[in-house]
């Protein structure tokens, strides 16, 4: 998933870039203005995960009203599709998000609504998240690190976002916000191309 063949949506005071693999994943990279506001939908019978990446956002929905801030992880499952308004509260800066959703069997166990954390405090070291999005793991990394990620359960489905920067991953060249997805898979290797580049790998169940 190239970042160059996204699709795009824009209007005054937002932009959002959406990229897909088949009918599982979908990626929003999503752009706020200072104090504007846009929707997203959160499609029926998939799992949730919203990611600030630059400055804190506020969510309202039908389920909740929550204001959630970088390092941290929203995560939910939807059953029936649902409009999620985004507000930047920020007057002066622009924000920016990742809303990713994955297709699941069961949204069911992730229905209620959970905030996890997700600290980088060491460079060129993948940190874990808690909770509900344990799933979860990111890096700052300085340029030439090589590093492996082993998958929790073997043959589960990985999903690589390049946030920064550039990485090689498998032998295959991602750039700023590039996404490759496996639908397999036991472990993977990966190097930083660029000075502090930040890597997210997100570990979900076998795509069937």
């Amino acid at each position: 998933m190239k970042a160059d063949g996204r699709q795009s949506e824009s209007a005054w005071g937002y932009r959002i870039l959406s990229s897909r693999a088949g009918n599982w994943i979908t990626v929003r990279d999503i752009l706020l203005a200072p104090e504007q506001s846009a929707r997203t939908t959160a499609s029926a019978n998939c799992v949730h995960m919203f990611l600030p990446v630059v400055g804190a956002v506020s969510l309202n929905s039908a389920i909740q009203h929550i204001e959630v801030s970088p390092e941290e992880i929203l995560t939910f499952g939807t059953t029936d599709t649902m409009a999620v308004e985004m507000t930047n509260p920020n007057p002066d800066e622009t924000i920016n998000l990742l809303h990713i959703s994955f297709s699941d069997n069961d949204p069911l166990l992730f229905q209620s609504p959970s905030l996890s954390q997700l600290p980088i405090v060491k460079r060129n070291v993948l940190a874990a998240s808690d909770g509900f999005a344990s799933s979860v793991h990111a890096g700052v990394y300085d340029s030439r690190v090589k590093s492996r990620f082993t998958m929790r359960e073997a043959g589960n489905s990985l999903l690589c976002y390049v946030i920064n920067g550039a990485f090689e991953v498998e032998d295959r060249l991602l750039e700023h916000r590039d996404a490759l997805f496996f639908p397999t898979v036991e472990e993977v290797e990966f190097e930083s191309l660029s000075e502090t580049a930040i890597i997210l790998l997100i570990e979900c169940s076998p795509i069937k």
